[in-house]
């Protein structure tokens, strides 16, 4: 995110926001020396406008100072507005110091739109709590979101906000005016009487930046653990493992003048993974009339392999653009276990689609077969000449980039990274671990899992009854764990309460339970 230059008039706003800061002096460092990250999520929607937007403007100027006043360099901050659609303003790494910060918040712009917070909580989680983007989760450093919205979301808010409290991020809610309560209670963290506040003014908002900061500060000080992350087969962890596939519109849609355009951007996402078996796997495909596969994810095992092969890329032509067909074929061929596919060792696995026009045949089975095995998808598009297409099969319309033209296509190599990054640190998010062994007495527990989720889901499953099964005293006057899986109308039991005297006996059974090509699970005998 560029800078913004200083003029005149913000040094007079700095005076008038200078005056509206809250009385924070001396006071003691209520966080006891522990580090924040704090995003700040900003509805700027018409139900706003423009002279209610300049008391939110002030009131993030003061929110700010006040929380560098006590937190110092240790917190960083990160802020996007939202309507239809997320903006970035800054991330938590684009500014040194604080007062830059401060310097963006005065000259930042109103944008108007309509309020998908749903949407912004999204596009928060995957394009900026990422170490890409400057968080420090992975050091243990406390995650912090502020959502200030002043009506009802026109989407669900209820998802994202389960995974940002599923990963322990600590999420406040300001209301103003229109807001609705229960909403703002769904985002929000408990106990809500410190985490949601709700005004009827947006003059009253400078009213409650003492109590945000005094609530903010004490769930910072009780946050001190870091993160834990899942481990994978490898060595690896899930956190910094992908398999990754590249579809690429081949067709005369593109042109043979633009193609080494396409492929730059190729190579500078690329150039900035971390390649390798255990790591992040990298796979491409050309579509015209028909897909044309160039390597698979176990073709090659560096960087510098990967690197020369899209360097030898080369134009195909044609007047075909059968986007459906090459989707069937990543589905079925490219990510499969054979072609190097790592879904059953519960590694993400990400396809970005790179399209120049609508596709000339139908997107809809090879979409399903992506979103049923859990594939997450991004596109990129130049204009608007696609865009409908890839919102169909992005597993979210804010994974959706569009170039002016195909000269700014090699510039969004940063912002795809953001988005790739972001799903890979985020995809296990929603692992808990158990912690103790707690006192339960007899009990006979039975899991039901549905065997048509995608292999990532249907991994997660297991790998939570692992763990349940890893705290809990197993045996025949204990605790009894049995599993049995469902598919429409058919039930077919895995594991018997009665078959494992042991914790180890059933912790192999459960590890065996697999998804398999057609999505069913299955148990191999260990």
């Amino acid at each position: 995110m560029g800078r913004h230059r200083l003029l005149p008039l913000c040094a007079l706003l700095g005076v008038l926001f200078a005056g509206l800061l809250p009385n924070l002096d001396a006071q003691e460092d209520c966080t006891q020396g522990l580090a924040a990250d704090i995003y700040f999520l900003v509805d700027s929607s018409w139900s706003m406008g423009e002279e209610n937007f300049e008391h939110v403007r002030q009131f993030l100027y003061s929110l700010t100072h006040a929380l560098h006043q006590v937190g110092g360099d240790r917190f960083k901050f990160a802020l996007v507005q939202y309507n239809n659609r997320p903006e970035t303003e800054f991330q938590l790494n684009s500014y040194p110091t604080t007062q830059e910060v401060l310097a963006h918040i005065k000259a930042m712009s109103y944008r108007g739109g309509g309020t998908r917070t749903g949407l912004g909580l999204d596009f928060l989680i995957h394009a900026h709590m990422t170490t890409a983007s400057g968080s420090r989760a992975v050091e243990g450093v406390a995650q912090v979101v502020v959502v200030l919205t002043d009506g009802r979301s026109q989407d669900d808010v209820a998802k994202p906000a389960q995974v940002l409290r599923l990963a322990g991020v600590e999420v406040f809610a300001v209301g103003v005016q229109d807001a609705v309560d229960s909403e703002l209670r769904e985002m929000a963290s408990q106990p809500h009487d410190t985490h949601v506040f709700n005004v009827d003014s947006f003059l009253i908002l400078r009213d409650i930046i003492q109590d945000l900061v005094v609530g903010l500060c004490g769930a910072v000080a009780q946050s001190g653990s870091a993160p834990n992350e899942a481990p994978v087969a490898g060595g690896g962890t899930a956190q910094d493992s992908a398999d990754l596939v590249f579809l690429i519109d081949g067709s005369q849609n593109v042109g043979a003048a633009n193609f080494p355009l396409v492929r730059d951007l190729v190579l500078r996402i690329v150039e900035n993974l971390d390649v390798g078996r255990d790591t992040v796997q990298v796979a491409l495909a050309l579509y015209g009339a028909n897909p044309e596969i160039k390597f698979y994810l176990n073709s090659y095992d560096s960087k510098a392999s990967i690197l020369e092969a899209v360097k030898g890329l080369t134009y195909s032509g044609g007047d075909k653009s059968n986007l459906g067909a090459a989707l069937e074929e990543v589905a079925e061929n490219l990510l499969s276990q054979r072609a190097g596919g790592r879904a059953d060792d519960g590694v993400p696995q990400m396809l970005v689609v790179f399209s120049a026009a609508p596709s000339t045949d139908d997107t809809s089975a090879g979409d399903r077969a992506l979103k049923r095995a859990g594939v997450i998808t991004f596109g990129v598009t130049i204009a608007d000449t696609a865009t409908a297409d890839l919102e169909a099969v992005a597993t979210d319309r804010s994974f959706v980039l569009s170039a002016p033209d195909f000269r700014a296509v090699a510039n969004m190599g940063d912002q795809l990274l953001q988005f790739i990054n972001g799903e890979v640190e985020s995809t296990n998010i929603n692992q808990n671990e158990f912690t103790e062994v707690i006192a339960v007495g007899k009990r006979d527990i039975i899991f039901l899992v549905d065997s048509t989720m995608g292999s990532q889901a249907v991994n997660s499953a297991r790998e939570f009854v692992r763990m349940f099964v890893k705290t809990m005293p197993i045996g025949p006057d204990e605790v009894q764990v049995g599993m049995a899986i469902f598919r429409e109308s058919v039930l077919q039991p895995m594991v018997d309460l009665n078959s494992h005297g042991s914790r180890d006996e059933l912790e192999a059974s459960v590890d065996v339970i697999k998804p398999n090509q057609d999505r069913k699970l299955t148990l191999e005998q260990p």
